[in-house]
């Protein structure tokens, strides 16, 4: 198999997998993706060229994009590519080889991608630590927010949030069914929003239209208000982020 073959095959079937990053189906999704690219990781790990690799990786998203002709579709696949990226082809690298060998070659990859899309920068991780994050249960939005806003992870702020999650919302059926929604599409929001071209506006807007009035509501008491305004946060960040563009 050619390098161009082995590089095109990592994105067959790439919207299904994206599809498929939630709690509950990640870890067999990323499994059937590791398996599938047997031999685009071994090669990998042989050394074959993985500059070439990296370069025909992203020329073979490169041709996706070519294309689609609308220029907002062409950003939303964008996003697309990038989050697939980070949620399945650079985890298989770090499954595949060893610790500081992996980070250097993922490197390869990441240098790769933004060269053929300059400001589209990844970071790479392994797919245990994105599932640790699905166990965790991580207040993954307001947590991303805070920090963009350099406020930490233990600023009063988030604490109110997560006590308001876990102690008044988990108390009503519909709050536990919301909280359970928002752990299986915020890392994907998360991820979706780093690798947009404006991260910075984006969780300014959150803050400005959903965390600062959330916790202004809670210092008031007004706990059903909070809420409604968490339910509309959720359901817009949703149609914004996970509703992602598919070909066809």
């Amino acid at each position: 198999m050619s390098m161009q073959d082995t590089a095109q095959g990592v994105w067959e079937d790439y919207d299904n997998f994206i599809a498929r990053f939630h709690r509950d189906s990640y870890a067999d999704g990323f499994t059937e993706f590791y398996t599938r690219n047997a031999a685009f990781y071994q090669a990998v790990s042989e050394d074959k060229d993985v500059s070439s690799l990296a370069d025909a990786v992203a020329q073979a998203f490169s041709s996706l994009l070519e294309e689609e002709r609308s220029r907002s579709k062409r950003s939303n696949l964008q996003m697309n590519g990038n989050l697939f990226m980070v949620i399945y082809v650079l985890p298989g690298l770090y499954e595949k080889l060893p610790g500081e060998k992996a980070g250097e070659v993922v490197k390869v990859f990441t240098d790769a991608w933004e060269k053929a899309f300059p400001g589209n920068k990844l970071e790479g991780t392994s797919k245990d630590s994105i599932q640790e994050g699905f166990r965790k249960k991580l207040c993954y939005i307001t947590t991303a927010v805070c920090e963009n806003r350099n406020m930490g992870t233990s600023c009063e702020e988030l604490q109110l949030i997560r006590s308001f999650r876990d102690e008044y919302m988990a108390s009503f059926p519909e709050g536990r069914a919301l909280i359970e929604e928002y752990y299986d599409i915020a890392p994907t929001i998360v991820k979706r929003i780093g690798k947009a071209p404006n991260p910075d506006s984006i969780y300014g807007m959150i803050w400005q239209e959903y965390i600062r009035p959330c916790v202004d509501k809670i210092k008031e008491g007004d706990l059903s208000g909070c809420m409604d305004l968490y339910c509309r946060m959720v359901e817009n960040l949703r149609e914004l982020f996970i509703y992602h563009y598919k070909r066809g």
